[in-house]
């Protein structure tokens, strides 16, 4: 089984509480098999995908509610608020080079398996691939898809495409395309 850092998880029950009593109670009422873990978890313990996607799933619905790439827009907002502080000014000033060199430590930060890498890496192109991960689930690519975009606002770069090819699920792929910050 697939397991992730609860970090996201541990965000998002925060970002769920600002909003008050009565998101917290649709949150909690949207959790069929992940409430205790949703309620319990510290940013260092792993949470199984599967109860992690049911937490994102209902997560996007609430906080965005009637917008058809919730769960894209909530890993954008997710990876802002995770890196913030000192990793925003890091980002800030950090190439997308730079960056995509990095790519697979990150995701041993976040995932207990799978590997990453970055392929085609130019001054306004870059492909990251994971691998080793078949099981990937399709509500984490999307996630991930909002998670690539949220990191790239943060270098100040203005993205202008990704598409993600789920084709071959031994090499999930997000070819990103972007302006500015090289």
């Amino acid at each position: 089984m697939l397991n992730s850092k609860a970090t996201d998880t541990v965000t998002i029950r925060k970002m769920i509480l600002s909003r008050g009593p009565e998101a917290m109670e649709r949150m909690l009422s949207k959790l069929k098999t992940s409430k205790d873990l949703f309620l319990s978890l510290s940013l260092t313990e792993w949470i199984p995908m599967d109860k992690e996607d049911e937490i994102i799933q209902a997560a996007a619905d609430i906080i965005f509610p009637s917008d058809p790439k919730a769960i894209r827009r909530l890993g954008t907002e997710i990876s802002k608020t995770n890196f913030s502080g000192i990793y925003k000014v890091f980002l800030r000033v950090s190439s997308v080079a730079f960056i995509a060199k990095r790519v697979s430590a990150v995701w041993h930060t976040f995932f207990d398996k799978g590997d990453a890498h970055c392929e085609g890496l130019t001054d306004s192109h870059v492909t990251f691939v994971v691998t080793e991960m078949p099981d990937l689930t399709p509500i984490h690519r999307e996630y991930v898809h909002g998670y690539i975009y949220g990191i790239f606002e943060l270098t100040r770069s203005k993205i202008t495409e990704i598409i993600h090819d789920g084709s071959n699920p031994q090499a999930w792929k997000w070819e990103v395309k972007w302006v500015g910050n090289k």
